[in-house]
């Protein structure tokens, strides 16, 4: 009986590098939003580069999906082969990304609707609850990529895998520069910098599975940072709104 959809814990070496590794990813982030005084606007290409982004991330949705067809197919097959049995573990997880992520849409939906309209407002709650979890996944992939069940060969399947996916996410997160609303801030840095610090202490414990009370404590409270700083793009120019009201 092998699991495919669960990964193997740190240990050794490797769980003292991977401490170290997100420990100083945690302080540099934290050191980033202290120096960045001032939001940035995300640069925006227009309507053409907005559909190209589109299409991009509609075709790598189409490409996961064929991969991870061929992926069940080839464990299907070997653990015929070998006469052995793949199963899966249970996703106490996906409830909890669902929700932040609808909450996060809610809220930058109302938050941008009076001053950008309710069609951008729509695409930044769209954006709002596509970042968080795309922040949350992208390094997290890395992490345990290496430390998953992978059919032979090994190498071919995990970047058939996880290619299209990576293409999945960038391009997910690309999505926040088809609206003026999103901004770098340094909100958004401290807030990373909160899910990798969530890591390191999840990293102490071996970083495994969320099977047990610790580590499902450890990934929820980290997405959860991360649904903040998805949400942190959007927060409303303080500034700005000053300005709006002392006018009218």
């Amino acid at each position: 009986m092998i699991q495919y959809s669960q990964w193997t814990s740190y240990s050794g070496t490797a769980r003292v590098a991977l401490i170290c590794v997100l420990f100083i990813i945690a302080v540099a982030l934290a050191l980033a939003g202290w120096r960045l005084r001032k939001p940035r606007t995300a640069r925006t290409g227009g309507w053409l580069i907005g559909i190209f982004i589109a299409i991009i991330w509609l075709l790598s949705v189409l490409i996961q999906e064929w991969a991870t067809l061929a992926y069940g197919v080839a464990i299907h097959n070997q653990m015929v082969a070998t006469g052995q049995t793949a199963v899966g573990s249970k996703n106490p997880i996906t409830r909890f990304t669902i929700l932040f992520a609808l909450i996060a849409c809610v809220l930058v939906f109302i938050w941008t609707r009076k001053h950008f309209g309710w069609k951008l407002a729509l695409v930044s709650g769209i954006a709002a609850a596509g970042a968080g979890p795309v922040m949350f996944e992208f390094p997290f992939d890395w992490i345990i990529m290496w430390h998953l069940n992978v059919p032979d060969p090994i190498n071919l399947y995990r970047w058939l895998y996880f290619f299209p996916l990576f293409l999945f996410l960038v391009t997910t997160l690309a999505l926040c520069t088809l609206t003026p609303a999103a901004k770098l801030r340094r909100e958004t840095l401290f807030a990373l910098s909160v899910m990798f610090l969530l890591w390191t202490g999840w990293a102490i414990t071996g970083f495994n599975y969320p099977t047990g009370a610790v580590a499902l404590i450890f990934n929820v409270t980290s997405k959860l940072a991360a649904a903040v700083a998805g949400v942190m793009i959007f927060l409303p120019d303080r500034k700005a709104q000053a300005l709006t009201t002392s006018a009218n």
